[in-house]
């Protein structure tokens, strides 16, 4: 079990984004057209996970608790 401290210090590990990580950001130069979804999913996959941002997508991230400062933090990411 957790503590309120340390689930504060995932919160704040895995919610970082870098300057450099924007909306407009390319994750993968290979756009998706139907026919090409393995080599653009691995190259997305690729791209979130040297970010460390693959949680979002796989699930294994928690999600921030109802009232926490961070939720509205993880909201904005989306």
């Amino acid at each position: 079990m957790t503590t309120e401290q340390e689930r504060a210090e995932l919160e704040k590990e895995y919610l970082y984004l870098h300057p450099s990580d924007h909306p407009g950001l390319v994750l993968s130069s290979v756009p998706l057209d139907g026919t090409n979804f393995l080599g653009w999913s691995r190259a997305v996959y690729v791209s979130l996970g040297s970010k460390m941002k693959l949680g979002f997508i796989d699930g294994s991230f928690p999600k921030p608790a109802a009232g926490s400062k961070n939720l509205r933090n993880g909201s904005e990411l989306i």
